[in-house]
């Protein structure tokens, strides 16, 4: 009899354990399938799309390429965003600079332009979003948008290994003309650098 429980005991431990390893295989940061470049991959992607920070779900998301692509109403705010999906502990920044409009040599300043670092928070059971994505107990779903610039002074621009690091790329076009508005950011992961197109189209109605 006692032989007999000692081995329903060590059966219930192996089975935690398997079930453990299987929760953390769903919910852990998973190694990236496609980088673009050694060190990391980027890609971009709606501002509605709720990107968690482990990448097993990121194949349900539209990839719009490492470019943003931002078309808004004017006098209204609207945002994009940039997902590094990085192999390592690296530090990043994403470098925004001017718009211009080529046809009319019309600007969007820097400061009509900001960025945001996604911080996440890990949730303890199933949900949905509105989209209807389900996101199961363990995934840390993105809950506030933290700005660069206070990011980067507490040092928490850093990437986790093999998981996702969402930017938020929010333009503010009250007071500007309509067009079409392009320009270059540079996106700084550890000690690689990649330029990131940007267009920006604004129109009147």
């Amino acid at each position: 009899m006692i032989v007999n429980m000692k081995k329903l005991v060590i059966n219930k431990l192996v089975l935690s354990f398997i079930a453990f390893g299987l929760l953390g295989t769903l919910t852990g940061c998973q190694k990236n399938s496609g980088p673009n470049s050694p060190d990391f991959a980027v890609w971009t992607t709606y501002s509605t799309a709720k990107v968690i920070e482990q990448t097993y779900k990121n194949d349900i998301f539209i990839n719009n390429g490492a470019s943003i692509d931002i078309k808004m109403m004017k006098d209204e705010y609207e945002s994009s965003q940039l997902i590094i999906t990085s192999k390592g502990r690296q530090t990043f920044d994403l470098i925004k600079t001017e718009l211009v409009d080529p046809s009319s040599g019309k600007k969007i300043p820097e400061d009509k332009i900001e960025i945001y670092m996604q911080k996440y928070l890990q949730i303890d059971t199933n949900m949905h979003n509105p989209n209807s994505d389900l996101f199961v107990a363990g995934d840390n779903i993105p809950d506030m948008l933290l700005p660069m610039k206070y990011a980067k002074a507490k040092g928490e621009n850093v990437t986790k290994a093999n998981c996702n690091q969402g930017l938020s790329i929010e333009i503010d076009s009250y007071d500007l003309d309509a067009g079409t508005y392009e320009g270059t950011f540079t996106l700084k992961v550890g000690e690689r650098s990649q330029n990131i197109p940007v267009k920006v189209t604004f129109v009147s109605e």
